[in-house]
C-alpha cells in the first residue's frame, strides 16, 4: 500500500493495460520513434475487460483503499492487468499513475507446507533452553 506525503487520498482501481511495448522492447530509449507513445489499451476478447481481466472464481477485485487484489484465478495462461492509483486532494483528482503487471497462472506442481515442529528442552540455553525443529 503507498502513502501519501501530502496527505491525498489514493485511490486504487483495474485500468486499461497499454499495448506498444515487449519482453523484446520493454523500454522507449530517447530518441527512439518506435513503439513510442502514445499506446492505446489491449482490446479484451469477452468476457474479459480491464474490470475483470482473468478468469476467475470468485471474480478478480481490488481493494480501492489498500490495492489488495483478491481472486482465485481458475484458468491457465498469461494474463496482463492495468491497476492504477489516482490521487485526490480536497476531492479533485490531481493524477494518476498506472502500471501494467503480467501474471502467469500454472498448475503448482506440489503443496508447500512450513511447519514449526515440536520445542526439544536443551541445556545450552538458547530460546530460553528451547530448541525449535523447522520441517518444510
Amino acid at each position: 500500500m503507498a502513502t501519501d506525503p501530502d496527505g491525498d487520498l489514493l485511490v486504487y482501481s483495474f485500468c486499461d493495460p497499454f499495448n506498444g511495448l515487449s519482453s523484446a522492447k520493454p523500454i522507449v530509449l530517447a530518441g527512439d520513434s518506435t513503439n513510442a507513445p502514445p499506446y492505446l489499451p489491449v482490446s479484451f476478447i469477452s468476457p474479459y475487460s480491464s474490470s475483470y481481466p482473468i478468469s476467475s472464481s470468485p471474480a478478480i477485485n481490488i481493494n480501492t483503499a489498500t490495492g489488495i487484489i483478491n481472486g482465485s484465478p481458475n484458468t491457465l495462461g498469461q494474463w496482463v492487468i492495468g491497476i492504477c492509483v489516482s490521487e485526490y486532494r480536497a476531492g479533485v483528482l490531481i493524477g494518476t499513475h498506472h502500471r501494467d503487471f503480467q501474471f502467469n497462472i500454472i498448475n503448482c506442481p506440489f503443496v508447500v507446507v512450513a511447519d514449526i515442529g515440536t520445542q526439544i528442552a536443551t541445556n545450552n540455553g538458547f530460546c530460553n533452553g528451547m530448541l525449535y525443529q523447522l520441517y518444510l
